[in-house]
């Protein structure tokens, strides 16, 4: 791959699910590295696929993403972060702007977790 046009950073990566799986090592890091490195970057690449790293990462993102999408229905449907937020009634702009305020700390004990 022609990483070369994107950065200088010797990068390699491993992607896809059944057949469609591929190892990418970029331009750079053949260029910067002698066989046996690659061969180690290679190896190290394959190991994600078989320690399933690509599909417990999915598992983990979509997870993420229901924590994240129930925190935000609380959030929108709240007539209290409204108020909070100095509106007299409920007001779902106030509650996404109060969301995003809020989740960002949350956001980064998830990562944690």
């Amino acid at each position: 791959m022609d990483g070369s046009k994107r950065s200088t950073k010797a990068n390699a990566f491993f992607s896809g699910f059944g057949k469609k799986k591929k190892v990418v090592l970029f331009d750079t890091l053949v260029e910067q590295h002698k066989p046996e490195e690659l061969v180690a970057v290679l190896a190290h690449e394959i190991g994600h696929f078989k320690k399933k790293h690509i599909i417990q990462s999915l598992v983990i993102s979509i997870l993420q993403l229901g924590v994240m999408l129930l925190l935000l229905s609380l959030f929108v449907n709240n007539p209290e972060i409204s108020q909070a937020m100095g509106g007299d009634r409920w007001a779902v702009h106030l509650n996404l702007i109060g969301f995003a305020l809020l989740f960002s700390p949350i956001s980064t004990v998830l990562e944690y977790l």
